[in-house]
């Protein structure tokens, strides 16, 4: 699940599940807003890479952190790793004044299932 951190600032948390009958990640990306409402929504790999290269071409003059390399050998140890470097991305765009208010950004990340607890 997701927290906020110690500031009581809202963060993304993005968590991988690998589907072992097709063989690829099923990234989620949640939040949870007040009143234990979670906020949920499932991104390939492909679409993170489609995501960012809309940015980088688009936005050419912000700094986008790079996304992780998707390596094929030691594709289940590498997961939690490009996790780790996904929360990053997720969150830099989320906190940065002007990315997180673009309308990629927003069609991104916006179509949630509403989860509550």
């Amino acid at each position: 699940m997701i927290s906020k951190t110690a500031t009581g600032e809202k963060v993304f948390l993005v968590s991988g599940d690998f589907n072992k009958s097709k063989e690829y990640v099923d990234y989620t990306i949640s939040l949870i807003l007040e009143n234990d409402i979670e906020l949920k929504c499932f991104r390939r790999y492909s679409l993170f890479r489609t995501f960012n290269q809309c940015l980088v071409n688009k936005y050419p003059y912000y700094a986008i952190p790079k996304l992780p390399k998707k390596e094929v050998i030691n594709f289940l140890l590498n997961t939690a790793e490009r996790e780790r470097k996904l929360n990053f991305y997720v969150n830099y765009l989320y906190r940065h004044f002007d990315l997180k208010d673009t309308p990629e950004f927003n069609h991104f990340i916006g179509e949630f299932n509403f989860v509550s607890y």
